[in-house]
């Protein structure tokens, strides 16, 4: 979940047994911003470790099949500063760096405030066919740069979706025209090696 809007860091029971942990701002300051996971009572008893890397960014350790490190990300707007970006992508690098270091799979999935465009052609294999916008900005540039350094697909491309079924859309107003923010992203295990 990106934007929570809690203060602090921690970890809440919801209805029916299902945990959320949450990493948000400073307790001192205004709740904006935040991202939380929200997982089944199952799910959640296979959580060796979580940590509230920053209020955009939370990792999650869990021990399934594989060891796998769920990374949920709220990147900065478009609008914001630059150098707020370049702040943002640098700590979630080195967050997954850490994770590959410790021998750790990894998807990294959330808001990125990202417009990737549709050219999948050059986009060194990182993007799929069906990215579906015309649009690209700055933060998609930054997404797709992300995904080649780090040997990350970006998963949602990768097949065809209806336009309600799309991960995370939101309607420009009075448009019809609809902007697919979110993104969720694995390992090219075939790049890596």
């Amino acid at each position: 979940m990106s934007e929570v809007k809690r203060k602090g860091s921690g970890r809440v029971e919801l209805k029916d047994g299902y945990m959320m942990v949450y990493s948000g701002v400073a307790l001192q300051s205004r709740a904006k911003e935040g991202v939380g996971v929200v997982m089944t009572p199952e799910t959640f008893n296979r959580v060796s470790d979580w940590q509230a890397v920053s209020p955009r960014i939370l990792k999650v350790d869990l021990e399934m099949k594989i060891r796998l490190t769920f990374v949920q990300v709220y990147a900065p707007t478009e609008d914001s500063s630059v150098q707020e970006k370049e702040e943002f992508h640098s700590t979630l690098n080195a967050v997954v760096e850490g994770i590959y270091h410790r021998g750790r799979q990894v998807i990294v999935g959330g808001d990125m405030n990202a417009r990737i465009g549709n050219d999948w052609e050059h986009s060194h294999g990182v993007m799929g066919p069906f990215a579906g916008e015309q649009v690209k900005n700055s933060n998609g540039d930054r997404l797709l740069e992300f995904g080649v350094d780090n040997g990350l697909l970006i998963g949602n491309t990768w097949f065809k979706h209806n336009w309600y079924t799309k991960s995370h859309l939101r309607q420009k107003e009075r448009s019809k025209e609809h902007n697919r923010l979110f993104y969720v992203q694995y390992r090219n295990e075939k790049k890596s090696d």
